[in-house]
């Protein structure tokens, strides 16, 4: 869907999440470059997320796979941020592109300095590492002022869309450019 999107003049980009399984299979890379131009979608378009978790099992291959598959320009985003045990030693040692901030921290910080700062911390270090940063989680508008205000670069959850079919979410897309 993603490819014919893109035909459509849509420049939409595509998350793949991906489990501890997929991210130790030493053949990952190629083959989701096989099936991204297979589909019509650039690497360039195509972010991989995992979690702090799914890359903490094997150090070694984990480092291995996601290098490779930066040399093919696909994103890398560390999912949930914030929420795992190694967090500053993953952004330490792998190729991160995208900081996903945990919507536990984005949903508190509207009323509780501390998980405001953990969200405004956050912000500040995934921009010195040359990262993007995306607010997970977002549902009112008082959250959604928060992420602006604390200079996240993308807002996910409902208060921008819920989740919809395909042909709903083309629909929203093409009134969204228009308007």
């Amino acid at each position: 869907a993603a490819g014919a999107w893109r035909r459509e003049g849509h420049d939409v980009r595509l998350g793949v999440n991906l489990s501890f399984q997929n991210l130790h299979r030493l053949t990952l890379p190629e083959e989701l470059e096989r099936l991204a131009k297979a589909n019509g979608v650039p690497l360039s378009g195509l972010t991989v997320e995992m979690t702090e978790s799914s890359v903490a099992q094997e150090l070694a291959t984990s480092l291995e796979i996601l290098t490779r598959l930066r040399l093919r320009d696909i994103g890398l985003s560390i999912d949930d941020f914030g929420t795992g045990f190694a967090t500053m030693d993953h952004l330490k040692k792998f190729p991160f592109t995208e900081l996903k901030i945990d919507k536990g921290f984005v949903w508190a910080a509207v009323d509780d300095l501390t998980a405001r700062t953990i969200v405004e911390s956050s912000v500040f270090l995934a921009r010195r590492l040359g990262m993007t940063t995306v607010a997970e989680g977002v549902e009112t508008s008082e959250q959604w002022d928060l992420a602006a205000r604390v200079g996240v670069d993308v807002v996910q959850g409902w208060a921008l869309a819920r989740p919809m079919p395909e042909d709903e979410f083309r629909a929203w897309l093409n009134a969204r450019e228009r308007g």
